[in-house]
């Protein structure tokens, strides 16, 4: 079942391929100017109410390839020029390259008061990496990284979210004798704590980014 799974996907993949779905969707979001945050809360909704319905192997399979195309074109802010700068002269230093410790401290100066460096000091200090290209690059490389680990919470979530969570009905058929509606009941407060980490890591994406580098 799952390579018909599998083989579906990629046939579906091949018809947004040739339609541009997918592209065209993103730049009508880009367009719209609507906040990414309420709209990656629209699609983690979409996401939960999904898992109620079908297995999470389908729903990431189906869904990713249109709504990654959408997350691309979204500006989170995940990593200031600020933090890439600071970053990228941190390793440079201790790489041991030869560049002047006064022109070091003067760029940890700036950098700590929540300025950008220049171009001309970016350039004496060596530094390469710093542009808007490469930061955009890793502004998406942290942008897929948290969104794949919301919704892989968010679609566990919803497989145990009642009245029709695929999850439920395999825990329910371990002891036949207790009714559904009290295993509704009982997972209501796994959810309620599911939700609430949701919520953690979607206002702190600190918590999921934390331990990734520049």
């Amino acid at each position: 079942m799952i390579f018909f799974i599998v083989l579906g996907a990629a046939f579906y993949n091949g018809f947004l391929a040739l339609t541009q779905l997918p592209k065209e969707g993103a730049a009508w979001v880009a367009a719209s100017g609507l906040s990414p945050w309420l709209i990656l809360i629209v699609i983690l909704v979409f996401y939960l109410l999904l898992g109620c319905l079908m297995d999470s192997l389908s729903m990431i399979l189906l869904t990713i390839p249109i709504f990654w195309p959408i997350m691309q074109e979204l500006d989170f802010g995940l990593v200031s020029m600020v933090e890439l700068q600071s970053a990228k002269l941190e390793a440079f230093v201790t790489s041991g390259a030869e560049v002047s410790a006064a022109l070091v401290e003067e760029a940890r100066s700036i950098l700590a008061s929540g300025q950008e460096l220049t171009r001309e000091m970016t350039r004496e200090l060596g530094l390469r990496g710093v542009n808007q290209g490469a930061l955009g690059r890793v502004n998406i490389e942290y942008t897929a990284i948290w969104f794949v680990i919301l919704v892989l919470i968010v679609v566990e979530v919803g497989l145990i979210t009642p009245p029709v969570a695929m999850n439920l009905f395999v825990i329910n058929a371990m002891d036949r004798r207790t009714p559904m509606v009290e295993t509704h009941k009982a997972v209501l407060y796994f959810v309620g704590s599911d939700l609430i980490r949701v919520v953690i890591l979607v206002a702190f994406p600190f918590i999921t980014l934390a331990l990734l580098p520049l």
